[in-house]
């Protein structure tokens, strides 16, 4: 009995043993993973500090020429025992989401893959009705009573977007759709070197409509940084395209352009840019991306930043 007793005691200290151990090594991991996300998160903040400095400082005036998107790539810069690296972009090199009518989004939509009429059609009326403050939906739209019958029941926010991602959330719009499902990078690099029309899209594949369009920006396009989609997709003609892009090669846009087109206005010079910054430890396979929108605003001395929005996590 003693015998008994004794193995039944070793058994039970055993497991109290075991479980201490497991409790301390995921308490240690834990701990582990919550300090490199720190200091990845630090070293993202640190992008966004080095993209303030260089727009303030050498934010190239209206008359310089003008560089391509993206306007400024910081490359891989070590600090401390990490990297990171910060990518900007112009916020009015995309089409402002609450001002665009029917037509732009519809040939926007058919630039980036969105073959079938009738999707087009459904997603378009629906971001006109998610907009407008009435329940009166369109032809193929959705307002309230479509909304309110899904399996989750929400109301739409009849006013303009303030979140991008709300798109996610309108009729007749997929993941897909939205970020683009073109995963072999040759492949997604020769579809965005050729024009709308000359894409020749598998069934299914799209380029992802969230990378051409913007709720933070001043909602004017920048003519001398508006991509191809975004020009086409404004019904510029192609000829003037074609000006507007071989001219870019030597300097500003010389050509006449109307003040604006579609209702949306032009403009030749910024205020808001995109930083995208990333933090990343050498033995941490998971980035910390801080995404913050910046405006620059005239202030007595100079110039001031005023942040617009900011999004920041790890990447999984």
């Amino acid at each position: 009995m003693a015998l008994i007793v004794v193995i039944w005691v070793m058994t039970f200290f055993s497991i109290i043993l075991s479980a201490f151990a497991f409790s301390m090594r995921t308490e240690v991991a834990a701990a582990k993973s919550f300090k490199e996300e720190a200091e990845a998160a630090a070293l993202a903040e640190a992008g966004v500090a080095r993209a303030m400095v260089e727009l303030v400082n050498t934010r190239r005036p209206a008359e310089s020429t003008p560089s391509s998107v993206p306007w400024y790539t910081s490359g891989e810069v070590p600090l401390g025992r990490g990297v990171y690296q910060v990518v900007v972009t112009e916020e009015e090199s995309r089409i402002p989401l609450n001002q665009a009518p029917a037509e732009v989004l519809d040939r926007l939509l058919q630039g980036i893959g969105v073959a079938d009429p009738s999707l087009r059609d459904t997603l378009v009326d629906s971001i006109l009705d998610w907009r407008d403050p009435d329940d009166l939906h369109h032809l193929h739209g959705a307002e309230t009573d479509y909304y309110q019958s899904l399996p989750h029941p929400f109301h739409p926010r009849n006013g303009d977007f303030q979140y991008l991602e709300e798109l996610l959330l309108v009729k007749g719009m997929t993941r897909e759709i939205f970020y683009g499902n073109v995963a072999d990078k040759a492949r997604l690099a020769d579809l965005l070197a050729k024009g709308p029309e000359e894409r020749d899209f598998l069934p299914g594949e799209f380029l992802g409509i969230a990378g051409f369009l913007t709720v933070d920006g001043s909602s004017r396009v920048n003519i001398h940084t508006a991509g191809l989609d975004v020009l086409v997709a404004l019904g510029v003609p192609a000829p003037e395209v074609k000006a507007i892009l071989e001219s870019r090669r030597g300097g500003l846009f010389q050509g006449q352009f109307p003040a604006s087109v579609q209702g949306i206005q032009l403009t030749t010079r910024s205020t808001t840019y995109r930083v995208e910054s990333t933090g990343r430890l050498p033995e941490s396979s998971l980035p910390y991306r801080i995404t913050a929108v910046l405006r620059i605003e005239p202030a007595p001395k100079g110039a001031r930043i005023r942040v617009v929005s900011w999004k920041e996590g790890s990447e999984s």
